[in-house]
């Protein structure tokens, strides 16, 4: 996998190389016994490649990664997940290493990892891995094409190719099942609502064409009101949301333990909205569901809830 793969010798392989190379010059080693002895160390210094026999030890620090990992059978080779890593349930007995924005460098060392596998680009966990020479895979899941692609790198990556093709196959087979589901249902205009603080709708985001959100959206039988946004996650304003006039609003809170009166005070937040068809109409609904946001194996699993929740009835909250 040309460009996705990456490691670099560290500082102190670069010091060693340079003391070896400048003695080779002064003429110091004399024999071939010596001469051998430097051209096995040359290699040590020049390589990251791990024992061979041994396992890849790997590092995962997003959900869905992990998640693709146990799904095509691979989780032997995990000794680290990030904080956020919960599912399956036997992945929280995993060493933590961290959140995205707090990775635990230093348990990285401690864990004694060949690869680090990350969710787009991190420049702090890539500079760290580069100078400990750590190899680091960059998975960019943000569509339902990057899940497949994500999914088939990590098949070749761990040996896993023949389960890592049926995980794409069962994928690709319930999303059909749930597009073929909702081909005759109403199209109605969605707005999908995402971090969102309590009592407030100051500051909201959306799913724009790119994100996987608005995909299978699409496939549940939902017109997401913000597709023409390129953007994956654009902010969204009050007065786009009204003027664009949604017929349901869903109002996304993943792994979130809220109680039935809790999701009835959330979605009356956007009575300000009032004018809204889905306000209008008490057409808004709370969802807690831990994979909604997850581009990985549950893929399906969140397009079937949005259909689900597109056809249900409205009730006064």
């Amino acid at each position: 996998m040309p460009g996705a793969l990456w490691g670099a010798p560290g500082s102190g392989s670069r010091e060693n190389t340079t003391k070896t190379s400048r003695a080779i010059k002064l003429g110091a080693l004399r024999t071939p016994t010596l001469a051998l002895a430097v051209l096995l160390l040359f290699s040590a210094l020049s390589s990251h490649a791990r024992p061979e026999g041994r396992p890849l030890r790997i590092i995962s620090l997003a959900p869905s990664i992990t998640e693709a990992l146990y799904a095509i059978g691979a989780q032997d080779l995990i000794v680290g997940v990030g904080d956020f890593c919960d599912y399956p349930p036997e992945s929280k007995k995993l060493p933590r290493v961290g959140g995205y924005l707090d990775p635990n460098l230093e348990r990285f060392i401690s864990l004694t990892p060949d690869l680090v596998i990350v969710s787009g680009r991190h420049e702090k966990v890539d500079a760290f891995c580069q100078e400990q020479n750590i190899r680091v895979l960059h998975l960019a899941i943000d569509n339902i094409a990057g899940i497949y692609t994500g999914i088939r790198k990590l098949g070749e990556l761990t040996g896993r190719q023949s389960q890592a093709e049926s995980l794409c196959e069962k994928i690709r087979t319930g999303l059909s099942e749930v597009a073929r589901k909702s081909a005759d249902a109403p199209r109605r205009k969605v707005f999908v609502c995402i971090n969102r603080a309590p009592g407030s709708l100051g500051s909201v985001y959306t799913a724009g064409r790119k994100s996987f959100l608005s995909e299978i959206l699409a496939m549940a039988g939902g017109e997401n009101i913000f597709d023409d946004v390129t953007l994956p996650y654009p902010e969204a304003s009050k007065e786009s949301i009204l003027v664009r006039a949604p017929d349901v609003i869903l109002d996304l809170r993943p792994g979130e333990d809220l109680s039935e009166n809790k999701k009835k005070r959330l979605a009356s937040d956007w009575e300000v909205l009032r004018n809204v068809p889905a306000v209008r109409n008490h057409r808004v609904f709370v969802l807690t569901e831990n994979f909604l946001m997850l581009p990985g194996p549950r893929v399906v699993n969140a397009a079937r809830t949005l259909a689900d929740y597109l056809n249900r009835d409205g009730g006064k909250p």
